[in-house]
């Protein structure tokens, strides 16, 4: 779980809910959440002023190892015979 999700559950937030705040989506909210992007510099301090916590930890959480690339399987294309 990310520093943002965690932050957003203990407020009882949903994604759309802290997006609505933060002057964004809920798609970025979820993509924030699962590391797939990183917050711009302007929604980081947005997200950092509404949660209270530091805008690099939140822009570096999708660096960080055991993000979904750490995680996901190897994708496998049909017709691929390589291997």
């Amino acid at each position: 779980m990310t520093v943002l999700e965690a932050e957003r559950r203990d407020r009882g937030w949903s994604q759309t809910d802290l997006a609505f705040h933060a002057q964004t989506t809920q798609g970025e909210i979820s993509r924030f959440e699962r590391r797939m992007a990183e917050p711009r510099p302007l929604q980081a301090q947005r997200l950092s002023r509404l949660l209270g916590v530091p805008a690099d930890a939140l822009q570096r959480e999708v660096r960080e190892p055991g993000g979904p690339a750490d995680d996901a399987p190897p994708v496998e294309i049909e017709g691929d015979r390589r291997g």
